[in-house]
């Protein structure tokens, strides 16, 4: 199960955010509409709030559709994110506080 797929933009970067779970624990693929595999992650052992986290850095002038793909031995499910639209709302949010 995917519990959620998201953008994170820090000072000098962007990063795609895909937190899952399963039993047995999940493997992790981001994949985005130009690109078959992005990355392929094997999350840590450790889990936050019964989840593993990955995160997946992409290149400032791609703004396109994320997927992550979470799986197991029971099956598979993604989430898209859309980076664009994303960071259309984090740059919104931000004026707002200025």
């Amino acid at each position: 199960m995917i519990r959620n797929a998201s953008v994170l933009v820090t000072e000098d970067e962007i990063y795609v955010v895909c937190d899952a779970a399963g039993d047995p624990a999940p493997w992790i693929n981001w994949a985005s509409d130009s690109d078959r595999m992005v990355a392929r992650v094997d999350p840590s052992p450790t889990r936050r709030q019964g989840a593993f986290t990955t995160r997946c850095k992409v290149p400032v002038g791609r703004l396109t559709n994320y997927t992550c793909t979470a799986g197991n031995l029971l099956g598979r499910v993604t989430a898209t994110v859309d980076l664009a639209a994303s960071l259309r709302s984090s740059l919104a949010q931000l004026r707002k506080g200025l």
